[in-house]
């Protein structure tokens, strides 16, 4: 059980971590600060999905929902003793709630971290590690 208190505890730092930085992008840090042509800081508000694919918001929010109620399935009949596994989940719970939070509030997912050619969120980054743990630890 403490186990599983700590992946929580991660989980819900990046996802605090990550509602902090897209606060900082609405109300701080508006403006472009790349370090690079490929790096830096670059508030964006992404209407649609993964590569800027438009679809309807309304679409987007169902399926969501629908995606982490069977996540939540997955964590709750998961092994206790398959810790990346469940950490892997958490992630992804976290990371989809972070933007699924955005999406409800403003009708799109704030993005503010230009790497290469794309511009992506914390959120981003705990859905594809944790996507990335799920598939290499599920037994």
């Amino acid at each position: 059980m403490l186990k599983t208190a700590y992946l929580f505890f991660i989980g819900g730092l990046f996802f605090i971590l990550d509602q902090t930085l897209k606060y900082f992008s609405h109300n701080i840090w508006t403006e472009k600060n790349l370090l690079s042509k490929f790096f830096g800081w670059y508030p964006f508000e992404n209407t649609g999905v993964a590569f800027g694919i438009p679809v309807p918001s309304f679409i987007i929010i169902v399926l969501s929902l629908i995606i982490l109620f069977l996540l939540i399935y997955l964590l709750k009949n998961s092994s206790p003793d398959n810790h990346l596994y469940r950490l892997g989940l958490l992630l992804i719970i976290f990371g989809a709630t972070s933007n699924l939070l955005d999406r409800i509030l403003f009708g799109f997912t704030t993005d503010y971290l230009l790497i290469l050619t794309s511009v992506i969120n914390l959120a981003d980054v705990m859905i594809v590690t944790g996507f990335t743990l799920f598939i290499f630890t599920r037994k």
